[in-house]
């Protein structure tokens, strides 16, 4: 009996030994001697224990905002209904030119500062060759052939009549037709952006989106997060105008039109300022 106890321990410790010495080559097999010396804490008995691997530290490359006149347009159209001299941020406020320049300095293009200067920054073109996103001028309160005011064009017609965004000192951010009694009488001229920005250089062209893009980060981050004002645009009833040809130009119904203005019949003045909410 004694003789089968001596055995019985024998093999008991062999069997420890064995599956000990499996375990070993186990984990050397899963982890090289090279893994292990590169991670001195390492443990072989118990629970495997590793040193983090560090990964290199990503950098982010943020891309220049791209100028195109449909992304210049709705970048505009965020600020329908923003009152002049609104300030987007403490150093900058909403009169016409301060507008015209701060749309443009988003995509990375700087704009003299008076409308009038715009005004010689660029060369003239005529109304019929208008296009989204170029810059009209007229003349101010008095009728004159000195610059006083600029809007950007968000529709042209081959005709020479166009619509244009723009910080009016009565109404805020709106768009209005060039056919408007007020401006059709102080129209003075026209100037292109977008195709002076076509003719610089490639280098140029990414240094100046670059510079703006970084100039306009804290300004972008500020303005998305908060909420976009809704399409707005003020109709001036002109001699002639209907609520049907108003609601056909502006691509709403006649009962939407009056339902915005809370009209309760169909006769309308001209000079009469009707709300056209297009969101």
């Amino acid at each position: 009996m004694h003789r089968y106890s001596k055995l019985l321990f024998i093999l008991t410790t062999f069997s420890f030994f064995s599956v000990a010495f499996a375990q070993e080559q186990a984990i050397l097999t899963t982890y090289p001697s090279d893994t292990l010396q590169a991670n001195p804490t390492t443990q072989l008995s118990g629970t495997l224990h590793t040193t983090p691997i560090s990964h290199p530290s990503v950098t982010t490359v943020v891309e220049p905002t791209c100028l195109t006149t449909d992304s210049l347009i709705r970048f505009a159209k965020r600020y329908l209904g923003k009152p002049y001299h609104y300030r987007p941020n403490p150093s900058i406020r909403f009169d016409c030119s301060g507008f015209s320049s701060y749309v443009y300095d988003h995509f990375g293009f700087k704009l003299k500062r008076s409308s009038a200067e715009q005004a010689t920054q660029f060369g003239k073109i005529e109304r019929t060759e208008l296009k989204p996103g170029d810059l009209v001028f007229f003349s101010g309160r008095r009728v004159n052939k000195r610059v006083g005011h600029v809007g950007i064009v968000v529709n042209a017609h081959e005709n020479g009549k166009f619509e244009f965004i723009h910080s009016s000192n009565q109404s805020g951010i709106v768009i209005s037709h060039s056919d408007e009694y007020y401006y059709a009488r102080r129209y003075i001229s026209a100037g292109r952006v977008i195709d002076q920005v076509n003719t610089t250089t490639e280098a140029d062209s990414t240094q100046h989106a670059l510079e703006g893009a970084l100039a306009s980060t804290t300004q972008t981050q500020a303005i998305n997060t908060q909420p976009e004002p809704p399409s707005v645009v003020y109709h001036h009833v002109r001699k002639g105008d209907t609520l049907y040809s108003i609601a056909k130009k502006h691509g709403i119904t006649v009962s939407t039109l009056k339902k915005q203005n809370k009209l309760t019949g169909d006769k309308i003045m001209p000079g009469q300022k009707l709300v056209i909410n297009l969101s």
